[in-house]
């Protein structure tokens, strides 16, 4: 009698979740072409500038990498051992093989292999099962003829299992829902950083340290699921679960967005204009304020901001005169190269020349109005006498030596004056005419 030769049924390597889940793929390749077009425009980039931007996109982009990579990750929690197996009823030996069961967010991934590939090159076998649909995927695996091992290791996440209560089943889906859940608002509080850091420094910095918080809580709840020992007759240790990379990096990122998030924070209160040009600080511009709610019309702040940005250049060079008065008023130095002055300073400097003008303009009208027909006209040939106010400023020497005219037309020299009356100084000799002469004073607009 001929026997019948059964064959096994061998299914090829199903590949991970972990790097080429069929989801994935595609969002692994935008990833490249987003960084290839980063390296493209980055020599375009002149200065110091590129170097920040080098800066913020290694250490946000990683971040937001390392986020997309993680939801289809299955190493978060991983159990692993190596044994003596038989993989079919059928078997008559047993195969020293090696048992792999990885946990994320969703899906259960359990691989079984022979160590000796060459001895045993069809027995390898990679599958998943769904928190979802933990008892179908499992009656999937149960008609598909899978082996022994696999499928006692599959038994412990079904509801009916007599080694895990129900209970227990929906508190583990639950905690790695919850982590899943804590994961995504980290991805969200990361983009919404990544879209005001440089518009908001102190609030993009707060919600890239809320993103971080979120990541430890993921990790937080990842680490109290309930703690599954496999036990298996081939493994009387049993397998027993432990943090896998994922959670590792995880944390790892975590603790990067918290002390990135705190320096930036730090820098923005005692070291402002470095991290502004690090970050490229481009705040909003307020077309509106609350005075032209108030009014009904722009105010004249918000006037000059507009003419500001009507301008193609706010800065203009200074001059040698500015530069000098700059020095003497403000104790500045004078640098080789030309200083540079807003627009706004230079509206403020020709605002106050033009007050400054027409309080000079009043005055003098008041004191033509005054004297009325009591200026000579005068004409002399030197005359070495400034007026600056009520003061008349000699030049040393002049005194008593140089002609005069008062305001009746005689000519006088004028006085010696007493050393009690004359104030020196590195330039000039100088006497008051408040007291002693008010009647007398010359016209000097009129002179030549």
């Amino acid at each position: 009698m001929s026997s019948d030769v059964v064959e096994i049924p061998v299914f090829k390597e199903r590949r991970t979740p972990v790097m080429l889940e069929p989801v994935f793929l595609p969002l692994l390749l935008v990833a490249f072409a987003l960084i290839i077009g980063f390296c493209v425009i980055l020599p375009g980039i002149r200065g110091r500038e590129r170097a920040f931007a080098a800066i913020r996109v290694l250490i946000l982009g990683s971040m937001g990498i390392w986020f997309i990579f993680s939801f289809f990750c299955t190493e978060w929690v991983v159990a692993e051992s190596s044994a003596h197996v038989q993989y079919f009823p059928l078997d008559n030996m047993a195969v020293e093989s090696k048992i792999k069961v990885q946990m994320g967010f969703s899906d259960v991934n359990i691989t079984l292999r022979a160590l000796d590939e060459l001895s045993h090159p069809n027995h390898h076998w990679n599958e998943r099962i769904s928190y979802s649909n933990v008892d179908t995927d499992f009656d999937s695996l149960v008609r598909q003829y899978k082996p022994e091992p696999l499928l006692k290791v599959a038994s412990y996440f079904t509801s009916q299992s007599t080694s895990m209560s129900q209970q227990r089943t929906l508190k583990l889906q639950l905690f790695f829902r919850l982590a899943l859940a804590f994961q995504i608002l980290a991805l969200l509080l990361w983009g919404l950083s990544c879209a005001v850091l440089n518009k908001a420094i102190s609030i993009g910095a707060q919600f890239l340290l809320i993103s971080g918080l979120s990541q430890i809580i993921a990790n937080v709840f990842i680490s109290v699921t309930p703690n599954i020992t496999f036990f298996l007759p081939e493994v009387p240790e049993g397998i027993r679960f432990q943090f896998g990379w994922n959670w590792s990096l995880n944390m790892g990122m975590a603790i990067l967005s918290i002390v990135v998030a705190i320096t930036i924070l730090f820098m923005d209160c005692y070291a402002t204009s470095v991290i502004r040009e690090i970050l490229a600080y481009a705040p909003y511009d307020d077309d509106e304020c609350y005075e032209c709610e108030q009014n009904g019309e722009r105010c004249i702040k918000c006037k000059n901001d507009i003419l500001a940005k009507d301008l193609p250049n706010k800065a203009k060079y200074e001059t040698e005169t500015s530069k000098a008065v700059l020095q003497i008023v403000n104790a500045r130095k004078l640098y080789p190269k030309a200083l540079t002055m807003r627009y706004e300073n230079e509206e403020k400097f020709a605002k106050k020349q033009l007050r400054k003008k027409a309080v000079e303009a009043n005055r003098e009208s008041r004191n033509k109005a005054e004297r009325r027909g009591s200026a000579v006209s005068i004409s002399a040939d030197v005359d070495q006498t400034l007026s600056y106010g009520d003061w008349k400023i000699l030049e040393p020497g002049n005194f008593g030596s140089q002609p005069h005219f008062t305001s009746d037309g005689s000519c006088r020299s004028l006085p010696t004056l007493s050393e009690g009356s004359v104030v020196d100084n590195a330039n000039y000799r100088t006497q008051s005419t408040i007291s002693t002469d008010t009647a007398s004073e010359i016209d000097l607009d009129q002179m030549v």
